[in-house]
C-alpha cells in the first residue's frame, strides 16, 4: 500500500494525536505504571499540537492512518493506525524521515525505542537500525519527566 506523506496541518491534529495515543498504548501498556496516567488522549493532542510543523502525516484515500515526527537528527515519533500496520507504511515513513535528516546534513538518524518494546525493537533491526547504547529517555509529561529505559537506535544515512 503506498501513502500520501505530507507536511501536517492544523486539521490533522486531532487525528495524528489519536493515531499516537493508541499506538503508544499498543506498544507500551508495560509503562502503564509509570506513566499511564499520564498518557491520556488529552495528553497526545497537547503534546502533538507543538510538534506539528515537525510532522509528516500519511494519507491512504484521503484518511490519516500514520504520522512520523523528526526533531533535528532525531525520529522522535513514529505511529500508525491499526489498518496500517504491516502494510508498509512504517517503512515510507521512515524513508521519508531519513531523507529528512540527510536534507538538513546529518549522517545518522536516531530515535529512542523502549527496551522492553520488543516489537518495535525487532522492526527497526530488520529495517537496519543498529541499537547502540542503552539509556534513560526522560519521557515528558504535564508534570515533568519519568525516566524510561531505552536503546538508541541510529542508522548511517546514505551520501546523495
Amino acid at each position: 500500500m503506498l501513502a500520501l506523506l505530507r507536511p501536517a496541518e492544523l486539521s490533522d491534529l486531532q487525528t495524528a494525536a489519536q493515531i499516537w495515543h493508541q499506538g503508544w498504548w499498543d506498544a507500551h501498556s508495560f509503562l502503564a505504571d509509570k506513566l499511564g496516567a499520564a498518557r491520556t488522549l488529552t495528553s497526545f493532542v497537547e503534546r502533538m499540537a507543538p510538534r506539528l510543523e515537525k510532522t509528516t502525516v500519511a494519507e491512504v484515500d484521503g484518511r490519516v492512518v500514520g504520522m512520523c515526527v523528526v526533531v533535528g537528527d532525531e525520529l522522535e515519533q513514529l505511529y500508525g493506525d491499526g489498518s496500517a500496520r504491516g502494510k508498509g507504511i512504517a517503512r515510507q515513513l521512515i524513508e521519508h524521515a531519513e531523507r529528512l535528516v540527510a536534507a538538513a546534513g546529518f549522517e545518522k538518524i536516531w530515535l529512542a525505542v523502549a527496551t522492553e518494546n520488543h516489537p518495535a525493537r525487532r522492526f527497526y533491526l530488520k529495517s537496519g537500525w543498529t541499537e547502540t547504547v542503552e539509556f534513560e529517555y526522560q519521557a515528558e509529561t504535564a508534570n515533568g519527566h519519568v525516566p524510561v529505559a531505552c536503546y538508541r537506535c541510529e542508522r548511517q544515512l546514505r551520501a546523495s
